[in-house]
């Protein structure tokens, strides 16, 4: 999906052409705060998301298996939404086993997991593998494990400083991004924008 448009309206952005990278379906939100602000804007998705490689199967297989975890810790809202309908799948619906503690990378995250029902009891306030990192800590016994939902291709910064304080981390995917072929009508609406507005370093790749 691509479009140019804009509100005609005066504003602090008034006259000013911003690109928006994000997936066509998570865009409006951004798109509308910049328009409110009499920006034009341009929707020209850099990625889409996918259902990961192997059609999910790690990730039901590691939900069936939940109750052996202390921790689970989702990285995105796209992660948060794909992990609640795994669970809803399995008939789990929103429930967790009793002792599995929920981490959620930021409010986005933490927002797309309570649309599903989950209500997530660690939140840092920087979305950022770092603040979660230093938030999630320590584990209460060595050799705790965690569950790290994710997408198929991601920083190593998180899986890698949780094993190093002594959790045992499971990485699986619940999505990928992949890049949707280029709209070349785009291409002089882009060539003349004033900004273009990044989200996240898939979207910058």
């Amino acid at each position: 999906v691509s479009r140019a448009s804009g509100r005609g309206v005066g504003g602090p952005l008034a006259g000013r052409r911003v690109v928006v990278t994000r997936a066509a379906h998570q865009a409006a939100e951004l798109v509308d705060a910049l328009e409110s602000q009499g920006a034009e804007t341009v929707l020209a998705p850099c990625i889409a998301i996918e259902g990961p490689t192997d059609g999910g199967a790690a990730l039901r297989e590691a939900l069936d298996r939940l109750v052996e975890y202390r921790q689970l810790v989702v990285t995105s809202p796209n992660g948060a939404s794909r992990l609640c309908a795994a669970l809803g799948e399995l008939g789990r619906g929103a429930a967790l086993p009793g002792g599995v503690a929920l981490a959620a990378i930021g409010p986005g995250t933490s927002e797309a997991l309570a649309d599903g029902g989950l209500l997530a009891d660690l939140v840092p306030d920087r979305s950022v593998a770092e603040a979660l990192l230093d938030a999630l800590g320590d584990p209460p016994e060595h050799g705790a494990r965690l569950l790290l939902v994710r997408a198929e291709v991601g920083r190593d910064v998180l899986p890698d400083g949780l094993t190093a304080r002594g959790w045992a981390v499971d990485v699986v995917a619940a999505y990928r991004t992949v890049t949707p072929p280029p709209d070349p009508d785009l291409a002089p609406l882009v060539a003349h924008a004033d900004v273009v507005a990044f989200t996240s370093s898939s979207t910058v790749t």
